[in-house]
């Protein structure tokens, strides 16, 4: 596990790069942390079946959390991956308007 300074260079150096550009940074299936909020880019959320990020305590779907994540300002996409295996190429649901 990468220690908190490596995040922090990471995703602080790729948000600032990608802000207000064409493209946005993936934050990988293991939900939103500060470290991808705080440097303030613009985001890729992705919801893999294990629902990281989105989830009650039983594992379930938890549409209050999903809304409250999806509605930060950095996050500008959502990718979800409905399974393991084989996907088809493009599961990206782009959010080019105001939510």
């Amino acid at each position: 596990m990468p220690s908190r300074r490596a995040w922090q260079a990471v995703t602080g150096q790729s948000a600032r790069g990608c802000r207000g550009r064409e493209f946005a940074q993936d934050a990988g299936e293991g939900g939103l942390s500060e470290y991808h909020l705080r440097p303030g880019g613009d985001l890729l959320w992705e919801i893999g079946t294990g629902y990281v990020g989105c989830r009650t305590r039983d594992g379930d779907f938890d549409a209050a959390e999903f809304t409250y994540e999806a509605a930060h300002d950095d996050v500008k996409c959502l990718s979800t991956k409905p399974s393991q295996g084989a996907k088809p190429p493009a599961s990206v649901v782009s959010c080019p308007a105001p939510r």
